[in-house]
């Protein structure tokens, strides 16, 4: 049986540190962990299954930068 295991591989802020994103490798793939005001929010595994590192990267910072509301535009 193989373990689920998170392996965080970096992490994104917002300049006034109201936004993190972390990105994280699993079995299944990419995923990221989306926090907001210190609190986290959801995570994103299922949508970026197929998905590059470099393009969960570029999601990750854009959510940070604010060129995203919040998490669910991530949907």
């Amino acid at each position: 049986m193989m373990m689920n295991q998170k392996i965080e591989i970096s992490d994104y802020y917002s300049d006034d540190g109201t936004k993190k994103a972390i990105v994280f490798k699993q079995d299944r793939g990419y995923g990221i962990d989306f926090y907001e005001n210190e609190k986290y929010t959801h995570s994103t595994l299922h949508s970026y299954e197929d998905k590059s590192l470099h393009f969960v990267e570029d999601a990750a910072e854009n959510f940070v930068l604010g060129h995203f509301k919040n998490y669910r535009d991530f949907r």
